[in-house]
């Protein structure tokens, strides 16, 4: 059977009174002369059109489901446990190693060396200076070298020359001193053997070739350097002074 909705039920209806209405007028109207009725006895009961009655749709009613009552759940029952005791750890330092005192380094009381120039110069530098800085070779014969010593002498040496153009020439040889304490005073002795073949008394150019070459020797707390000056000469950056005068 096929379902019927509650609209569709109105509308049946509906249309059922409009039928029973129609047929109610049918009745009464007619073309011809009205026949007088007959007389109904008071006791009759006029004839009603019953529709015939539609088979009502059987409609099963949705049940919802019944929401099921849940059931609550017990909550657990929690015993009160005892905060444990926790004792503090202090922090374990963090261990920073003692800075070490500083080490005091022994410095000796006294610095000698005997440079004897056996297998080489011993550390011992040479150098010119006093003299232009286009200075030519042929003119000024600048050499040095270590060498044995000339005949006469035993042992080596370091051999250094240069002519004397310009009257002031100056060479010269260093060495660097380690081993000193700083910001330490110190009294420097040198003594130098000296090898020449001039004797003194003679004439030269200039002067003496052996009472106007002087011999100096000294010590200075900083490393000579060469530089040009105002004029175009070479020149070194410690005071030595000129010729006899005292640096």
């Amino acid at each position: 059977m096929s379902a019927i909705t509650m609209n569709e039920k109105i509308r049946f209806l509906s249309i059922s009174s409009i039928v029973i209405m129609s047929l109610a007028i049918t009745a009464c109207s007619s073309d011809s002369e009205p026949t007088p009725a007959a007389p109904v006895p008071p006791t009759s009961v006029p004839t009603q059109v019953i529709p015939t009655p539609t088979e009502q749709p059987t409609v099963v009613p949705t049940i919802a489901p019944a929401t099921p009552t849940s059931t609550p759940t017990p909550a657990p029952t929690i015993s009160p446990t005892s905060t444990p005791t926790v004792t503090p750890v202090p922090p374990t330092p963090t261990s920073v190693p003692p800075t070490p005192a500083p080490t005091e380094v022994p410095y000796p009381s006294e610095i000698s060396f005997n440079d004897k120039f056996e297998t080489g110069p011993d550390g011992w530098v040479v150098g010119f200076a006093d003299l232009p800085v286009d200075w030519s070779d042929e003119l000024y014969e600048l050499n040095s070298d270590f060498k044995q010593m000339p005949e006469g002498l035993d042992g080596n040496g370091i051999y250094i020359q240069g002519h004397n153009r310009s009257d002031d020439l100056f060479m010269y040889l260093t060495k660097e001193v380690t081993g000193l304490k700083p910001n330490t005073s110190y009294e420097v002795t040198i003594a130098i053997d000296l090898a020449t073949n001039v004797p003194g008394g003679m004439m030269g150019i200039g002067g003496s070739p052996g009472d106007s070459v002087y011999v100096k020797a000294g010590a200075s707390t900083n490393e000579p350097t060469i530089s040009e000056d105002n004029i175009g000469h070479l020149r070194i950056s410690i005071d030595k002074g000129n010729q006899a005068s005292h640096g």
